[in-house]
């Protein structure tokens, strides 16, 4: 009477085990809609001797003065902060330039002592320079590569190269 007690429980855990299935879960919905596009980051950044260097998110300021446009960034909103300033560029210049000293298209490195330093020699390649309505004052989009030596100021020069700007106006 044992066995058959053995025997019968055997047999009903294995019709148990063997009868329950797992649920299948039915595939997901095919959906249709377009993913949001990423808003645009905007980018100024370069490689300050040998040293990453990159602007802070929103960092960048415009400015223009009569028919020249400038174009920077700040590695923070008040001091210590470093900034890249490409200056004197002319709407719609777009191509390979050659940087130089103030007055020219020209580019500058501000240290955390705030102590400017005037491009001596470099270049620019300038992809995409757009403005909003000509007498906003404001770039709409800028793309541009760049690298550039500085001055000498105090025994101190830096070299800036891999420059990259991605901007447009938000």
């Amino acid at each position: 009477m044992k066995d058959l007690k053995v025997l019968v429980t055997i047999l009903v855990s294995t019709c148990l085990i063997f009868s329950c299935k797992k649920k299948e879960e039915a595939a997901p919905a095919a959906t249709t809609a377009t993913p949001a596009t990423a808003a645009h980051v905007n980018v100024l950044t370069a490689t300050i001797n040998n040293q990453s260097w990159s602007m802070i998110n929103n960092g960048y300021f415009i400015s223009k003065f009569s028919t020249y446009y400038s174009f920077g960034g700040n590695t923070a909103f008040s001091g210590p902060k470093t900034s890249v300033r490409i200056n004197n560029l002319t709407y719609p210049a777009v191509g390979t330039f050659t940087l130089g000293s103030a007055f020219s298209l020209s580019a500058m490195y501000t240290d955390v002592n705030n102590i400017n330093y005037a491009s001596k020699t470099g270049t620019i390649n300038v992809t995409t320079f757009d403005t909003l309505a000509p007498n906003q004052g404001l770039i709409k989009k800028f793309k541009a590569t760049f690298s550039f030596k500085t001055d000498t100021v105090n025994n101190v020069s830096y070299d800036i190269k891999n420059g990259v700007i991605d901007f447009e106006h938000p």
